[in-house]
C-alpha cells in the first residue's frame, strides 16, 4: 500500500487537550438513543451493468449514466440530526481547495472528484474532507455506489459490488475512502461500513485521517446503543507511539467539539 501523508501538525497527545472550550452544537444537545429512524440500506450495483474497459470516453459516460441515476433519488432536502457524522463537519477547515467547494454544492460524487480519492498525489486528510463536504441526506445517498463503480470501471472489472477478494486490491485511501461514503450515504447503518474502514486501519495504522474516521464510524454505532463508548472511540484515535497526524488542526478540533460531548457519559 503506498503512503501518502496529509498536510498537518501541531496536534498530538490525548485528544482532550485538542479541545479549547466547551463545543457548540448550535443549540441543539445529542438526541438520546432511540430517537431516530432507519433509512434504506445503500443499494448494491445492478447486475445487469456489463463489464467495460476504462477508454477514455466510455468511462466518462458511463460514469455520468450511473450518475444521474443514483441523483433521481437525492433529490430531497436532508433533515436535521445530531450524531457524529452528521454533526462534524470538518470540510469547513478546507475551504481553500475548490473541489471540497464544489463537493459541497454538488452534494453528487462526479468523475473529478472519484478520480481525486483515487490519486496517489492526493493526501488522504483532502479525499475524506470530500467526502464529509459532500454531506449526508435522511432518505440516504449513493456516493459510494458511484465511487465503487468509478473503482471497478477503473481496473476494467464488471460493475458489481466488490467482493472480499478484490477488497485487497483497492489501496488503503481507497478503502477508507469507500468506508467512509459508505457511512455518510446511510448513517443509520453504520456497523456496514466498519469492515471497509477497519481493514484501511490496519493497512495505514499510523494515519490519524484514517483513524478518526474509523472513529467516527464506530461511534456512529454506538450512538444507538451505549454512549459510554462513543468518545472513547474518538479518543482512542491519539494513542500510540507511531501517530502521525495528517489532518489539518483546524478540522480536528471541529471533531473534537462536538464529540467532547459525549465525555462526560464515560463511566
Amino acid at each position: 500500500m503506498g503512503k501518502m501523508g496529509g498536510a498537518a501538525g501541531g496536534v498530538t497527545g490525548s485528544a482532550k487537550r485538542g479541545v479549547a472550550g466547551k463545543p457548540s452544537t448550535g443549540g441543539q444537545a445529542p438526541m438520546p438513543p432511540g430517537m431516530e429512524t432507519g433509512a434504506a440500506a445503500v443499494d448494491v450495483i445492478p447486475d445487469r451493468i456489463r463489464h467495460s474497459r476504462n477508454g477514455g470516453g466510455t468511462m466518462k459516460y458511463l460514469f455520468t449514466i450511473i450518475a444521474a441515476l443514483a441523483a433521481v433519488s437525492i433529490l430531497s432536502a436532508p433533515a436535521r440530526a445530531d450524531s457524529p457524522i452528521t454533526s462534524t463537519p470538518f470540510h469547513e477547515a478546507y475551504f481553500d481547495l475548490a473541489i471540497v467547494r464544489d463537493a459541497l454544492e454538488s452534494g453528487v460524487l462526479d468523475l473529478r472528484m472519484a478520480q481525486y480519492l483515487s490519486s496517489p498525489d492526493v493526501p488522504i486528510d483532502a479525499k475524506v474532507a470530500v467526502i464529509n463536504a459532500l454531506g449526508w441526506d435522511v432518505e440516504g445517498k449513493h456516493n459510494a455506489e458511484l465511487y465503487a463503480s468509478y473503482i471497478a470501471l477503473n481496473r476494467g472489472w464488471a460493475l458489481y459490488e466488490v467482493d472480499e477478494e478484490r477488497l485487497a486490491e483497492l489501496t488503503d485511501d481507497e478503502l477508507c475512502c469507500l468506508g467512509y461514503l459508505a457511512v455518510m450515504d446511510d448513517y443509520f447503518h453504520p456497523e456496514e461500513a466498519l469492515p471497509l474502514l477497519e481493514l484501511a486501519n490496519e493497512f495505514k495504522p499510523e494515519s490519524l485521517t484514517i483513524r478518526l474516521i474509523y472513529g467516527l464510524a464506530k461511534a456512529q454505532v454506538a450512538f444507538d446503543g451505549d454512549w459510554a463508548v462513543v468518545w472513547p472511540a474518538i479518543d482512542d484515535a491519539f494513542g500510540g507511539d507511531e501517530l502521525v497526524v495528517d489532518m489539518r488542526p483546524a478540522a480536528v478540533d471541529i471533531i473534537l467539539e462536538y464529540m467532547s460531548l459525549y465525555e462526560e457519559y464515560v463511566e
